[in-house]
């Protein structure tokens, strides 16, 4: 019996019912992945192609996932031929590297998790990086300092696939 999946809709399925795109060329840090989805929970389902339950976009996720010992995923299942998902696939990989960040909203960002990244794939190390980026003469930023003004001109921000607006606190 055909199982009754709506393209297009989110579902969850077993790990064990799917297979990883073999000729993904992206290498993805598991254990990063692993400790979001840990912290987190998956707030966003991997993409499946309905014909042969490969996976086009989130082979890493399902591999984290499967690290955690979850037996079950969140999908969003396409139907597409085999080029469209070679697309797709390459796609999903590229757009990610495409993306780039604000450096000093970032580090503002991350000041507000100094003691505990946990779940953000960022560390104490990378927030140093930043700083050096910024100003190599600045002072580190103050947990209780405020940058506000600095958002105004660049009240968007795109990291991969998700856009957040900051909003100025009143």
């Amino acid at each position: 019996m055909e199982a009754k999946i709506k393209v297009g809709q989110s579902v969850q399925v077993r790990l064990n019912d799917l297979v990883p795109y073999p000729q993904n060329p992206r290498r993805g840090d598991i254990k990063a992945i692993a400790e979001s989805l840990a912290y987190h929970g998956q707030f966003k389902p991997i993409v499946v192609n309905k014909s042969n339950n490969q996976i086009l976009a989130g082979n890493h996720t399902y591999k984290a996932a499967k690290r955690l010992g979850w037996k079950t995923i969140s999908v969003v299942y396409v139907d597409v031929d085999a080029e469209e998902a070679r697309r797709i696939m390459l796609a999903d990989n590229r757009l990610n590297d495409l993306a780039h960040y604000n450096e000093p909203m970032l580090a503002t960002i991350l000041e507000t998790f100094k003691d505990n990244f946990e779940g953000t794939g960022f560390n104490e190390g990378d927030l140093k990086a930043l700083e050096k980026i910024i100003d190599k003469d600045a002072e580190p930023l103050d947990a209780g300092d405020k940058p506000v003004d600095s958002l105004k001109d660049d009240p968007e921000i795109k990291i991969s696939a998700w856009r957040f607006t900051i909003n100025r606190l009143s």
